[in-house]
């Protein structure tokens, strides 16, 4: 599926939206206590592949969390599993990023 995502340096695990997974039809592997910015939350833990095709990019993850992104237009959060393996760089003044692997 296609979609939105955004690079959330606050968060631990990367994450895919709860209605997007399930309409992919991906069982949960087990579930989570997570701490999210609306409190403590227990989170499925989902399979997942991401690829960035702009770049040409794909991660394989053992696991990610499923989130409640409703209304944010947004089918996922890539979080500090993904970034651990890159270079990020933000240009304040310039308002872009660069990701580097």
């Amino acid at each position: 599926m296609k979609g939105n995502v955004l690079v959330d340096t606050g968060a631990t695990m990367s994450a895919v939206d709860d209605s997007v997974i399930r309409a992919l039809g991906v069982s949960p592997i087990g579930v989570i206590n997570t701490g999210t910015a609306g409190g403590p939350q227990t989170q499925s833990l989902y399979p997942a592949r991401f690829i960035l095709q702009v770049v040409g990019w794909t991660f394989e993850f053992g696991r990610v969390t499923g989130a409640n992104l409703s209304g944010t237009g947004l089918v996922a959060l890539i979080g500090r599993d993904v970034l651990s393996s890159m270079l990020l760089e933000y240009n304040g003044p310039l308002r872009v990023f660069t990701l580097a692997i």
